[in-house]
């Protein structure tokens, strides 16, 4: 009956190097398959990298662009 989980913050689902793409991309796949197996609508909150005063967009995500790659949708 779940219908939205939220990971938060992604980075505490996985052990995997988060500046790897590859390794990146195989936790956004499982999470996905999740979302497709379940029907469950899924959301990974992420942090972005030191923008410092700088504008800050989908482009500031810290790690692998994997992640943002792989998103049906981003939100900064």
């Amino acid at each position: 009956g779940i219908r939205v989980l939220i990971i938060d913050p992604f980075v505490s689902s996985h052990t995997v190097d988060e500046n790897a793409n590859m390794e990146i991309d195989q936790v956004v796949k499982a999470w996905s398959r999740v979302a497709k197996d379940t029907g469950c609508c899924i959301l990974l909150s992420h942090h972005t990298n030191k923008a410092g005063s700088q504008e800050v967009s989908a482009m500031s995500a810290r790690g692998a662009s994997a992640l943002t790659a792989a998103a049906r949708s981003v939100l900064v």
